[in-house]
């Protein structure tokens, strides 16, 4: 089984940027293996905005570290492909049972 990480969601990060208010906050997702599947955990990136912003105006990285501060996995640099008020990113998911923090790099 993997366990949750230290804390559930980090507290937002905000920023204005030419007018624009973005808000960023890193999660860790514990997802239930389905139909004999084992249990995962991924690390998410969350991007919201007060109103929609054109393509390619948020974009993030996902990063899961395990309870040492050992790199697990990441997403790639990702950006938003519509006309959207929030954004998510996520990493890709690892079944190594332990204890995970996520962390979200963003432009």
């Amino acid at each position: 089984m993997v366990r949750r990480a230290k804390s559930e969601k980090a507290d937002p990060y905000k920023i204005t940027v030419k007018g624009i208010s973005y808000s960023f906050t890193s999660e860790v997702w514990e997802r239930t293996g389905t139909r004999g599947g084992d249990d995962s955990v991924e690390a998410v990136v969350y991007i919201d905005t007060a109103r929609s912003v054109p393509i390619g105006y948020m974009g993030g990285q996902a990063f899961l570290y395990d309870d040492n501060g050992t790199l697990k996995t990441a997403s790639s640099m990702e950006y938003n492909d519509s006309e959207v008020a929030g954004w998510t990113g996520y990493s890709p998911r690892i079944i190594t049972p332990g204890r995970y923090y996520a962390q979200s790099d963003w432009i």
